[in-house]
Order: structure tokens, then sequence, then C-alpha cells
């Protein structure tokens, strides 16, 4: 059904797939494809669209630059959202205080992450 509908797609659409492996996608379909490598916007990019269109710090706009990984997208989520801030000091809470914290006041925390909208990706790459 796939190869159907890329040889004769709809008139009325656009198919587009996203991968991050193309290898994952059988040689029929992939030569019936056109190929965009997209790359990440450099964080020095992100972060003069951010010092453009938002009111903040140079902390947290080079913050949110380098978190975003270049993705704009992205650093207008954490620039805008009120649940990565509460996320990040969640984080920060966590590493300043670990060694007086006990284990399942840490567990607590990280369990509170089901909590934010954000994937555990977030936290860890906020604790690195």
């Amino acid at each position: 059904a796939l190869l159907k509908t890329i040889e004769e797609p709809p008139v009325y659409g656009i198919v587009i797939f996203l991968t991050t492996n193309a290898d994952i996608f059988l040689q029929t379909i992939l030569s019936r494809c056109v190929m965009l490598d997209l790359r990440p916007i450099k964080d020095s990019v992100v972060e003069e669209y951010i010092k453009s269109n938002y009111d903040i710090s140079e902390y947290e706009c080079r913050f949110a630059a380098n978190f975003a990984q270049g993705k704009i997208g992205r650093a207008k989520t954490i620039v805008e959202s009120t649940e990565f801030a509460h996320l990040k000091q969640d984080v920060m809470h966590v590493i300043k205080n670990a060694k007086e914290m006990s284990s399942a006041e840490i567990m607590s925390v990280v369990k509170d992450i089901t909590n934010y909208k954000l994937t555990i990706d977030d936290y860890l790459d906020l604790m690195a």
C-alpha cells in the first residue's frame, strides 16, 4: 500500500517521510523518493533568533540555544514553556541537593517527570 501511494500519490496531497535512518526503508521505496538531508541549525543562529524574538537574559538565551540542539521549534518551546522552567528547576534541585536527599526523595522527584509533557531524554539532557 505504501509503495502504491508513492507511485500514485493523490493529486491533493504530498507525502513526506521523516527519519533519522533512511536505511530502514526498502530500496524500492527510496528509489521513488527525493532525499533531503536536513542538518541542525548552528547554535549561534538559534541564539540570534531567540535574542531577536524574546526578551530574556543572555544566560537563558544561551541555555535555550544550546539545549535546543539546532532546532528553532525546540528553542521556542524552551523559552515559552513554564513546564520546561519547572522541569529545569527540579533537575537543578536534585543536582544541588542529591547528597543530602534520601533515595526515596530523589525517586519522588524523578517520578514527577511524568507530570511534564517533555521526555525523559529532556530530563537527562538537563542533568548532563
